[in-house]
């Protein structure tokens, strides 16, 4: 009031206001309602004009709490009152000192009373784009709006030397209102709108390109915890993440998440949290995460669900299996999944599938209409079953048909709970035990026991691109053992096929489950019937029995590197011994000799011709085969030595044949339905 009374005083007095084209008055500091008015100028002017003018000018203005780190200086108020303890500064400029550095030239307008005080900062030019601040003060409670329209992302960052040199290009736009009491806040709500946002990390592991998102985040405090709401949307650009890449513009996701923070116990309960892609997959998850040790996860539920597992796995999936065993898998169908994690570790898992297609570009594994429910655990004390079924499973070019599998899984470990039949080529294979052992950065154990009933070798050799063979396939399969990468057979596989026995013996192989798998085997036949085992080869009719060996079979991907085979006519064979024109022609070309043996001599009126015994071996080393008959004769060797009569002897004169041409003479005979005789 004594200064309003001395500034009337001066403002009236005849002998000075006549005098005097302009009053100036000086403080050195106002204070009101914790506001501090530092460096005061007041000064009346244009005492000649009808309308004077009072001026303010201002060294510092110093803002209450929470404000006080606001720096205000040289402000110059053009409309200013003062009176009845109350002062209005409706036109002003003010520069200010912040983070985004000095900004001069701000306009400004303030109001103080003895209960409420209130400042708005209006359209300041910051960082490229426009920023508005208007606080407000009543009592002891306060708040605060700001917005900002198109401010560089890119000019921001660089107050941030570490994220500096990351964002290349972007705006950002935001409304943010806060309010609360003293020192405190009670409430914060915060909207932004980022828009064509491009940034990428040092080492190129995380970049985005012209993203745009919007995101709203609202906050409150319960007690001794913050609640807060979010909901972030991200509309068009992608998103890089090693090794995932989203095409946001093709598949925009929106974000929702609500929670506590606790800063008592400096953890985070996240109670809500729903991640959608339309048409894609859904994922909501609650959790309990500590940021004492860089965000521990303590526990949390997730629950993904997804209706279109094609796009799903392409996007999600397929980068993570690229470079392993499972890279070239596509999959299709539904799925739904459930996963515990508990101190930073996954603790149970349950995937249900409907419709489930798996197919493999490398041809190892397929599935066609797979349904079922898969649990894991690492709790030993739980006894989980899963189960699966499908209507056509393919290993490799094997098809095993309908069937259901009941398993229990655990830890690193997969067990095969009950005996189970596999529809395979009109017979079937039998599983009686099976289990599983994975190891890291390593390839899997596995032991497998079984059987195989009456499957078809056609089929088989037609699924395997063997030589076409005939009959039925039979059998019981020991213990296989694949442990450290390499496969080992328990004793030996016995199978009874063409009224005859094969016996596989010595099985091992490294790399089975590779792009480079390799095989080592021995082979016995025992008194196979060659009129079964012809009629299904195109060579033409033998009959007798057959006997022999294949010895130290070694396999490249599935391709013969070297072995030494011997088939013949086995000593004790007492039966009818037969052989074909057609037979004959093949086996002359197969030897090297002349193919019109039969078709230019009187030998061509018999269908059919004795024979003594008949043999051939090879032993194949550097892609060449040693090719050897059942007996030596002056020139070449004997393939077929006849014996009574209409008699044949049929020569082979090329002792070494190189592997691929022995090979494609054997695709001309099977492909040669008949011998034309002249």
């Amino acid at each position: 009031m004594v200064l309003r009374n001395l500034i009337l005083l001066l403002f009236l007095s005849p002998s000075i206001s006549y005098a005097l084209d302009n009053v100036t008055f000086k403080l050195d500091r106002i204070e009101q309602q914790g506001w501090s008015l530092e460096g005061v100028t007041l000064s009346l002017s244009d005492f000649s004009e009808a309308a004077q003018q009072l001026k303010l000018t201002v060294q510092y203005l110093r803002l209450p709490a929470p404000y006080d780190q606001i720096k205000l200086f040289d402000l110059q108020c053009s409309d200013f009152s003062w009176g009845n303890d109350e002062i209005h500064c409706r036109k002003g400029q003010v520069a200010i000192q912040s983070v985004l550095g000095p900004l001069n030239a701000v306009r400004v307008s303030f109001d103080i009373d003895q209960h409420s005080s209130q400042i708005a900062l209006n359209d300041m030019a910051v960082v490229g784009g426009r920023l508005s601040v208007f606080a407000d003060i009543k009592e002891d409670h306060w708040s605060l709006k700001a917005k900002g329209t198109g401010l560089d992302i890119k000019t921001i960052a660089k107050l941030q030397p570490d994220a500096g040199s990351a964002i290349q290009s972007g705006t950002l736009s935001f409304e943010m209102k806060s309010s609360g009491q003293g020192g405190e806040i009670g409430a914060l709500s915060l909207n932004t709108a980022v828009d064509r946002l491009s940034a990428q990390s040092e080492d190129g592991r995380i970049a985005l390109e012209n993203l745009s998102l919007n995101m709203n985040i609202k906050a409150e405090p319960r007690g001794e915890e913050w609640l807060w709401l979010s909901q972030l949307n991200l509309t068009a650009g992608a998103l890089y993440f090693e090794p995932l890449y989203l095409a946001l513009s093709e598949q925009p996701a929106s974000v929702s998440a609500a929670g506590f923070w606790q800063e008592a116990k400096q953890q985070i309960l996240l109670d809500y949290l729903l991640i959608q892609q339309p048409g894609m997959a859904e994922l909501r998850a609650d959790a309990r995460i500590s940021y004492v040790n860089d965000g521990a996860i303590e526990l949390a539920q997730l629950f993904l669900s997804t209706h279109n597992l094609e796009n799903f796995s392409a996007i999600y999936l397929s980068p993570y299996l690229t470079g392993t065993a499972f890279e070239g898998l596509s999959l299709v169908g539904q799925l739904d999944a459930d996963v515990t994690v508990k101190n930073q570790s996954v603790e149970f898992v349950r995937v249900k599938s409907d419709s489930l297609g798996i197919d493999d570009a490398k041809q190892r594994f397929t599935i066609k209409q797979g349904h079922g429910t898969f649990h894991w655990t690492t709790r030993e004390e739980a006894h989980l079953p899963s189960w699966f079924s499908w209507d056509q499973l393919n290993i490799y070019r094997l098809p095993l048909g309908p069937a259901k599998l009941i398993f229990e899984a655990r830890t690193n470990a997969i067990e095969l709970l009950t005996k189970t039949r596999f529809p395979l080529l009109d017979g079937y294979l039998r599983i009686d035990k099976f289990k599983w052992l994975t190891k890291e950065d390593d390839e899997p154990d596995f032991y497998f026991e079984g059987s195989v009933r009456n499957v078809s070798l056609a089929q088989l050799s037609e699924a395997l691109d063997w030589p076409p063979l005939s009959g039925t396939l039979s059998g019981n399969i020991p213990g296989v053992d694949y442990k450290d990468g390499k496969l080992t057979v328990d004793g030996e596989l016995l199978i009874r096929v063409f009224d005859g026995e094969v016996r596989l013996k010595d099985l091992a192989a490294s790399g089975f489950l590779t792009d480079f798998p390799q095989v080592h085997a021995q082979l016995e036949f025992d008194q196979l019937d060659l009129g079964q085992l012809t009629q299904t080869f195109k060579t033409g009719m033998i009959e007798g029995r057959l006997s022999g060996f294949v010895r130290d079979l070694y396999l490249e991907n599935w391709k013969p590197v070297s072995f030494y085979a011997w088939l013949g006519t086995p000593e004790n064979d007492d039966s009818r011994r037969r052989i074909s024109q057609k037979a004959v022609e093949n086996l002359t070309s197969f030897g090297g000799g002349a193919t019109d043996i039969v078709s230019k001599t009187f030998l061509q009126l018999f269908e059919t011709f004795s024979y003594e015994k008949l043999g051939i071996g090879c032993y194949l080393a550097d892609g060449v085969c040693q090719v050897m008959g059942v007996e030596a004769a002056e020139q070449g060797y004997y393939i077929v030595k006849g014996g009574g009569l209409p008699r044949i002897d049929v020569m082979g004169y090329n002792p070494r044949i190189d592997w691929n041409v022995l090979l494609e003479r054997l695709q001309r005979i099977s492909a040669t339905d008949d011998v034309v005789i002249e």
